[in-house]
């Protein structure tokens, strides 16, 4: 089984201190090509939260010393064995596609402090590896708008076609997720005009120890394009806020 070592994105968000951490990801193969963020590996400062971000199926994290770990999905890895298309999997997740425009990947979320729900808004990247062995597959991973790069009227037409207008507060362009450990930040910003928003969701409980193990959820759907029937598979894309308590190395194998 071959292991390639790859640097992570880290996000720092806390005051600097004295002792340090660094973390190196390790990938074993897995039945599927999985994703994950490529950014040179940094020192880590101990107390200071920084984020890991990726698509697979378990996540082992180990340590010499205790770190705090909370975890939440963003959005969604998608796997599709056909053509792009439109794709409802429930009322909380779509696929949204114009036929020779660009794909769209919308998630129905309650912000903290909301009574109602607001559709988030990602447009769809086409991330295949090149290399790839499996044929007819393409994989998709949702990407945040760059702040003036609104949502066309067709492209509208077709999120009120899709999605409809009853299952949401309004339709929001995501520009950016971060996180600070306890919550998910989505910088927003409506579909036509630039006035940005912030809204919270919860992560999970916080974690602590020496070796801890997540694990992923993916599910698939069956969706058409005219008359033929294809499957969409959904791997859930994790952000995961680590705290070093102390100095040491955190290494992270990925499946």
């Amino acid at each position: 089984m071959r292991i390639t070592k790859l640097p992570i994105p880290l996000l720092i968000a806390a005051v600097a201190v004295t002792s340090v951490a660094v973390i190196y990801v390790y990938l074993t193969a897995p039945p599927m090509p999985i994703y994950t963020d490529h950014n040179f590996t940094q020192p880590l400062l101990s107390g200071t939260v920084y984020v890991w971000r990726g698509a697979a199926h378990e996540y082992i994290f180990s340590s010499d010393e205790i770190i705090l770990l909370t975890h939440e999905p963003a959005h969604h890895l998608i796997y599709l064995t056909g053509p792009m298309g439109n794709i409802t999997v429930s009322n909380r997740i779509w696929v949204v596609y114009l036929f020779g425009g660009r794909p769209l990947y919308v998630m129905r979320i309650q912000p903290v402090g909301w009574s109602a729900y607001a559709c988030h808004i990602f447009r769809l990247e086409d991330v295949t590896p090149t290399d790839s062995t499996f044929a007819n597959l393409t994989m998709w991973l949702p990407r945040t708008f760059a702040p003036h790069d609104y949502i066309t009227t067709d492209e509208y037409n077709a999120l009120i076609r899709i999605v409809g207008t009853g299952l949401c507060y309004s339709f929001y362009r995501v520009v950016s997720v971060q996180s600070n450990g306890t919550h998910l930040i989505y910088r927003v910003t409506p579909i036509t005009t630039y006035f940005e928003e912030t809204h919270l969701t919860r992560m999970s409980s916080v974690i602590q120890g020496r070796t801890i193990r997540v694990t992923n959820n993916p599910f698939s759907v069956s969706y058409s394009v005219g008359e033929a029937m294809f499957t969409a598979r959904f791997l859930p894309y994790m952000y995961f806020a680590i705290v070093p308590t102390d100095t040491t190395m955190i290494t992270i194998y990925v499946n």
